[in-house]
C-alpha cells in the first residue's frame, strides 16, 4: 500500500468517525466521543478539564485553543496523541474514564505543547523525539504544580511524570512505538489479521522514512 493510499484511507475513516461521534463545542473547540460507554460522561470530564485549564492557567489555555481544534475520545494504545494536519488531539477513552480531571487537563496541555512545537518548526522526527517528549512533559509538570496544592495528590502525579521524563531515547524509536501499539492490540483481543496489517504498515512507514 502506497503512502498516498494509506493517507486517503485514514482521512476517510476519520471523516466517518467525525460524522458518527457524539460531540459538542466549547470555546470553538470540538469535542467528540467514538468509544464504548456513556458519551455524556466522557464529554463532561473533558469539558471540566478544559474549564480547569481556562480558570487556572490562561496562557496554556490560549495555547490549547490555538493548537488544538478537535479533541477526539477513542480507544487507543497511549494516553494521548497529537495529529498536526487537522490539529487533532486524541485521548484514550479508558484513561478519560478513570483519570481525575487534573490528569485529563494535564494530558491536553501535553498534546497542545506538541502543536506549539510544530508551529515553531519542531516536528516529531525520531532523532529529536525524546527531547520533544521531555519538553511536553515538563509543561505538564509546570501545569500540575500550578493547579494543585501540596496537600492534594500532586506528588503522585509528579512522580509519574518524572518517570516519563526520564525514559531513555530507545523508548521513543519507531520500533518501540510500533511494538507498544501491537502489544495493545493483542491485549485488546484484536484479530490476528488486523495485528498483521498494523505491523506491515509500520514497517513500510519505517522503510519510506529512511529512503
Amino acid at each position: 500500500m502506497t503512502a498516498s493510499k494509506e493517507h486517503f484511507r485514514t482521512r476517510m475513516i476519520y471523516r466517518f468517525i467525525l460524522w458518527v461521534a457524539k460531540s459538542e463545542t466549547t470555546d470553538g473547540l470540538w469535542i467528540g466521543v467514538f468509544a464504548d460507554g456513556d458519551s455524556t460522561y466522557f464529554l463532561g470530564k473533558v469539558r471540566d478539564a478544559l474549564e480547569l485549564i481556562k480558570n487556572k492557567d490562561t496562557n496554556r489555555y490560549r495555547r490549547v485553543l490555538a493548537e488544538v481544534h478537535r479533541i477526539l475520545i477513542v480507544h487507543r494504545p497511549s494516553v494521548g496523541a497529537y495529529f498536526r494536519v487537522p490539529r487533532r488531539c486524541e485521548l484514550d477513552a479508558d484513561f478519560v474514564k478513570a483519570a481525575a480531571i487534573e490528569e485529563i487537563a494535564s494530558a491536553i496541555v501535553h498534546e497542545a505543547t506538541h502543536g506549539w512545537l510544530y508551529t515553531r518548526g519542531i516536528d516529531y522526527q525520531p532523532t529529536i523525539r525524546q527531547r520533544v517528549e521531555r519538553i511536553c512533559t515538563r509543561q505538564e509538570m509546570l501545569f500540575i504544580k500550578r493547579v494543585l496544592n501540596p496537600a492534594s495528590p500532586r506528588e503522585k502525579l509528579l512522580e509519574d511524570l518524572d518517570w516519563q521524563l526520564n525514559l531513555p531515547e530507545e523508548a521513543w524509536t519507531d520500533d518501540a512505538l510500533r511494538k507498544r501499539k501491537v502489544d495493545w492490540l493483542v491485549e485488546e483481543g484484536a484479530p490476528r489479521w488486523i495485528i498483521g496489517i498494523v505491523t506491515i504498515l509500520g514497517r513500510l512507514k519505517a522503510i519510506s522514512s529512511r529512503s
